[in-house]
């Protein structure tokens, strides 16, 4: 799920429009409970559907709804669960953080508490390498799209032993080993660009040989959060997100130690704010270096007609 195909469903306009969100057990795939409070929600958003209008008009609706919970996944489970229908689409989404539970009939769907989350999660890209073929995925939380811009997938043929002679390498270096370094060297120039223009944090994903290859010959070091070991080359990307899931937390979790050290520090050397006022008003003024905020921190409101305080 991208912020982009969210922000286009908001703007779906149909009435009714139903959305259906539920937090899941990501720790218990297949129980039973959650089968079953999807189950009374799709009863809850049926019967307010019949109390508003005739059941004739709502039933291919109510078919939607409850063909799309049939369909839902409960072996491979998210933190939370969103089904959003209308009488001409459905849409399900099981997303790497929680939701409360809410069924909501409306002209639009409610997609805030979906955004905010996307919003939250870190976004990635996962380079899977192989010496035959490279694909690099991007993406947020366990949901990847394979990445078709620049060079990528990358597939380079290394030199023949013919057109570079064994005498012109390095003596203690084979023509098997240079093929790797020059195959690699390859896809670390596809990477260039794509990482200079949004970098992101990369998890290598290969067998050893490959990843230990490349972490040689590679510029992007720093980029480089994590790397799983093993052949994925032909693995889709909705297993690739499940299997890069526990480098990422990882990563994320210790982004979030460092922040809040930092912020010790700060708060140690009078260099820190806290407070809603205080904070959006240094904001305005451009002088904010690092928002740490507590996770599910809400704060509803309007802006002030000046744009200076909330």
């Amino acid at each position: 799920m991208l912020p982009s195909e969210l922000e286009k469903l908001a703007r779906t306009h149909a009435f009714p429009a139903v959305t259906l969100l539920l937090p899941t057990q990501r720790e218990r795939p297949g129980n039973a409970e959650d089968r079953l409070r999807l189950r009374h929600l799709v009863d809850r958003a049926t019967e307010e559907l019949l109390r508003g209008f005739d059941r004739r008009e709502v039933a291919p609706l109510v078919e939607r709804l409850n063909t799309a919970a049939a369909e839902v996944d409960f072996s491979h489970p998210g933190s939370g669960l969103a089904i959003l229908a209308t009488t001409d689409e459905s849409h399900v989404f099981a997303v790497p953080f929680a939701l409360p539970e809410r069924v909501v009939v409306n002209e639009r769907f409610a997609v805030r508490d979906l955004l905010v989350g996307v919003h939250r999660m870190p976004r990635y890209r996962v380079l899977v390498l192989s010496a035959k073929k490279s694909r690099l995925l991007e993406g947020s939380g366990t949901d990847l799209a394979e990445s078709r811009s620049g060079a990528f997938p990358v597939e380079v043929e290394p030199p023949r032993e013919e057109d570079t002679p064994h005498k012109d390498l390095p003596i203690h270096e084979s023509q098997r080993e240079e093929g790797y370094r020059f195959v690699f060297r390859a896809v670390d120039r596809a990477l260039d660009e794509i990482d200079a223009a949004s970098p992101l944090p990369v998890v290598l994903v290969g067998v050893e040989r490959d990843l230990s290859f490349f972490r040689e010959v590679t510029r992007h070091g720093r980029s480089i959060v994590g790397q799983v070991a093993g052949n994925h080359v032909a693995d889709s990307p909705a297993e690739l997100g499940r299997l890069v899931a526990p480098a990422i937390e990882a990563h994320t979790a210790a982004e979030a130690s460092a922040a809040v050290a930092e912020l010790r520090e700060a708060v140690g050397t009078g260099r820190a704010s806290s407070g809603i006022n205080d904070v959006f008003a240094l904001a305005h003024e451009g002088r904010g270096r690092r928002l740490v905020v507590e996770e599910d921190y809400r704060y509803p409101a309007h802006i002030s007609g000046d744009g200076r305080s909330p």
